[in-house]
């Protein structure tokens, strides 16, 4: 089953107000991005995350006026007291990295890894 701009705002009633010529071109932008054999009959639902990922990314974005997120402090030093902030993304890819920003990213991620069957070597 292909996902459709109506099936999309169905799953996805938060981006409603979203033109639908924006949202196909997301859907097309999202289908290069993940392979329909490794997901399956999962494919519609990773699609739409990725499709939701990239719509709280784009109005993340235009909140902050263009500027993204800034850079996370590791190191705090006041008056002889260090504090560290941990870096809850720093154990991941850069690109997994980019999809943990969002909720829909980090679901998207979720279903990703359960699907992934791991090789072993004897």
């Amino acid at each position: 089953m292909t996902l459709t701009v109506a099936d999309f705002k169905l799953d996805y009633p938060e981006f409603d107000s979203e033109e639908d010529t924006r949202v196909e071109r997301l859907l097309t932008r999202a289908a290069l991005r993940i392979d329909a054999t490794q997901f399956g009959e999962c494919y519609d639902e990773a699609h739409g995350l990725v499709v939701a990922h990239l719509l709280a990314r784009s109005k993340e974005s235009a909140n902050s006026n263009g500027k993204g997120q800034g850079a996370l402090v590791s190191v705090q030093v006041e008056n002889q007291y260090s504090e560290r902030y941990a870096d809850p993304n720093s154990a991941i890819s850069k690109a997994d990295s980019e999809y943990a920003s969002t909720t829909y990213g980090q679901q998207f991620l979720e279903l990703r890894n359960a699907l992934i069957v791991p090789i072993l070597i004897i």
